[in-house]
């Protein structure tokens, strides 16, 4: 009750629906709409006069056509103000047709977007990509743009939900939906191939954070291009994204989402990367949804790995995590001789991290000792935090067997250090 947009709308609610009071119950309900209609008062007063008739949480969970739900037949009230679509409209009719375009353009980033991606995005045959932002900075002095900083200092711009949804259905009259999104999809397909191989080094922190920032944008790309109806093209485009943001999601713990994103693509027509099935299989372990290479096509999944070494080595991570040593250690001989073969020092490193691991369930704490230390030292040099993370972990637990809790507690301080740096 200490926000504005509840009090306003609880009062309306109340007025509407005789015996509407905002509890524990409702509230909950009720800071959903608030949020999703952005706190506009017209748009909280017209959703309130809805309360009567379909109940709260109706109203709630059709607020995806809130432009058709909320209008009102009330006289007295000026044309704009009757419903939500006539207020938009009537700010939209204000704007130059430069403005419009990159307005109804930006709409398909439901994250909000850098300048570099509305460059790539709003521009258009007679608007250069040099004149977006300031046209950008027009729409946000008319409080059509939100401007936020982000926590690295740089400016993003992000639509009002609302807005937005006012804006899609202009970029769909205006008959530049699939023309504008398959800008934004390539955008932000190479944005995640550029960013995954730092996913293994000295700016993996920088780069996670800038992934975490898309997070939004990249769902709807993979999402939408992963469709049945989507053409040829946007299928290429969601099987290279899912391939560029499956280490990502592991980093980030996103499991359910990277194994639900790599079956989507996996069932899409035409061939998927070898690798694609691999990582699937792993995640499926991870979330509980498989067990195994064994119960889903072992042999196929080792010759796959093969090809593939570092998604064979990801499945056996996997399989370690669940204490299946034999397959993790059959899986991590395999890969660490093809790390080794082609030069893959972040393979090695990894390999060796599962070698240690596996050699302390055996009890074999001179290999655990050795691999461990010289993952620590490939992984230092290479400057990938994650992975030193892995191998002090390691060798912190080997220390507390071998009664050396100095040692232990200065390690395992270490990685509690790493994992906060980089929000594990």
């Amino acid at each position: 009750m200490r926000a504005s947009a509840v009090r306003l709308f609880a009062a309306r609610a109340a007025a509407a629906a005789p015996g509407f009071v905002l509890d524990e119950g409702r509230a909950p309900v009720v800071a959903v709409i608030c949020r999703r209609l952005d706190g506009l008062p017209l748009a909280l007063e017209l959703a309130a006069t809805r309360v009567r008739a379909l109940g709260l949480r109706a109203l709630a969970e059709q607020l995806e056509d809130r432009l058709c739900l909320l209008d009102t037949t009330a006289r007295g009230l000026p044309a704009r103000h009757r419903t939500l679509r006539a207020m938009i409209a009537w700010s939209w009719e204000q704007l130059t047709e430069p403005q419009q375009g990159v307005l109804r353009r930006f709409a398909v980033h439901p994250g909000g977007c850098t300048r570099q991606a509305a460059e790539a995005v709003c521009a258009s045959p007679g608007l250069e990509p040099g004149t977006v932002l300031g046209l950008l900075a027009q729409l946000v002095d008319r409080s059509l743009v939100v401007p936020e900083q982000s926590a690295g200092g740089e400016v993003r711009h992000r639509l009002l939900e609302t807005v937005a949804a006012y804006c899609l259905e202009q970029l769909g009259a205006a008959g530049e939906t699939e023309s504008v999104k398959l800008l934004r999809d390539a955008y932000y397909v190479e944005l995640a191939e550029r960013a995954e191989p730092h996913l293994y080094g000295h700016q993996q922190r920088r780069w996670l954070e800038q992934l975490d920032a898309e997070a939004a944008n990249l769902r709807a790309v993979l999402s939408e291009a992963a469709e049945p109806g989507a053409t040829p093209s946007a299928r290429r485009l969601a099987r290279r994204l899912a391939d560029a943001l499956a280490w990502y999601w592991y980093l980030r713990g996103r499991h359910r989402e990277a194994r639900r994103s790599l079956g989507m693509v996996l069932r899409l027509p035409g061939a998927a990367p070898s690798g694609t099935a691999v990582r699937e299989a792993a995640f499926a372990m991870l979330t509980g949804d498989g067990t195994g290479p064994t119960a889903r096509g072992g042999t196929l999944l080792r010759e796959l790995a093969g090809k593939d070494p570092r998604s064979g080595w990801f499945l056996a991570l996997t399989h370690l995590h669940f204490g299946d040593i034999e397959t993790g250690a059959d899986l991590t001989d395999l890969t660490l001789a093809a790390f080794r073969a082609s030069g893959d020092s972040w393979g090695e490193a990894a390999a060796l991290s599962g070698r240690a691991r596996q050699a302390m369930f055996r009890g074999d704490l001179a290999t655990a000792e050795n691999s461990g230390t010289r993952s620590l030292e490939l992984f230092t040099t290479l400057g990938d935090q994650w992975g030193q993370l892995q191998a002090t972990d390691m060798l912190g637990w080997l220390a507390e067997v071998t009664g050396d809790y100095v040692r232990a507690a200065r390690l395992h301080r270490e990685g509690l250090r790493t994992a906060e740096s980089l929000r594990l």
